[in-house]
């Protein structure tokens, strides 16, 4: 009796068990089921499906000869009760592709603009250790004309023909240490100005690349020129 017990009770455990899972597992089908209808790019979320509806009509009064090879190839489908064309649960939205390839391709041109910046940075860099070895050349060379301008004063006072013979060529070494000091500081000005444009483009462009892109809120429309649904314009709107 005991035994019988037992048994009639590990029974109603596994059919209670059995009950139980399917009633959850037909209840994650219906939580899968409503939440793919309540998304907003669901075929039949929107009135999107009236589009399909005009499509089909468009094939069933469209002449064979003038349909394009995909058209036919849809209309064969359509014949044969296939629908294995149409997209899976969701629409074909070619807007959010196409805004998903323009935000890539601004990425893009984000990335080798910083790239062509990093590269003019550091030529920017190059000049200027260039510029500071110029101007210590020119601050040497200052330097080592000041006692030979020291010395020429006695040697004016001790012999006249020396002094007639050196003066015009310090005259022209002054000259042009005057002038290459002239050059270099209105090099070094250009270049700080250079510098300081650089400077706010590179600001400018990193502010644009910081800025976050706007997203499209509008509903997407699913059908476009490129998707495997081309709607023509003289096809028929609606059902009589």
């Amino acid at each position: 009796m005991s035994f019988l017990t037992i048994f009639v009770q590990v029974l109603l455990a596994i059919f209670s068990g059995i009950i139980i899972d399917s009633f959850g597992e037909l209840r994650d089908r219906h939580a899968e089921i409503t939440s793919h209808l309540s998304e907003q790019n669901h075929l039949l979320a929107h009135e999107v499906y009236l589009r399909y509806v005009d499509f089909f009509v468009f094939l069933q009064s469209s002449e064979r000869a003038g349909l394009s090879d995909l058209e036919e190839y849809l209309h064969c489908q359509v014949k044969t009760g296939s629908s294995a064309w149409l997209p899976y649960r969701m629409t074909l939205d070619l807007r959010e592709g196409s805004h998903r390839a323009s935000q890539a391709e601004e990425q893009q041109m984000n990335e080798r603009m910083r790239e062509d910046m990093w590269g003019c940075h550091k030529r920017l860099e190059d000049v200027t250790v260039r510029l500071e070895g110029v101007e210590r050349r020119i601050e040497a060379s200052m330097l080592d004309d000041r006692p030979s301008e020291v010395a020429s004063p006695a040697r004016r006072r001790t012999n006249t023909g020396i002094d007639a013979a050196e003066r015009s060529p310090q005259g022209n070494v002054q000259s042009r240490l005057m002038r290459l000091e002239r050059t270099s500081e209105e090099r070094w000005s250009a270049l700080e100005d250079q510098l300081d444009s650089i400077r706010e483009l590179l600001q400018e462009s990193l502010a644009r690349s910081s800025t976050p892109q706007t997203r499209r809120t509008n509903s997407p429309q699913p059908l476009r020129t490129n998707s495997p649904l081309t709607l023509r314009t003289n096809s028929p709107q609606t059902l009589q």
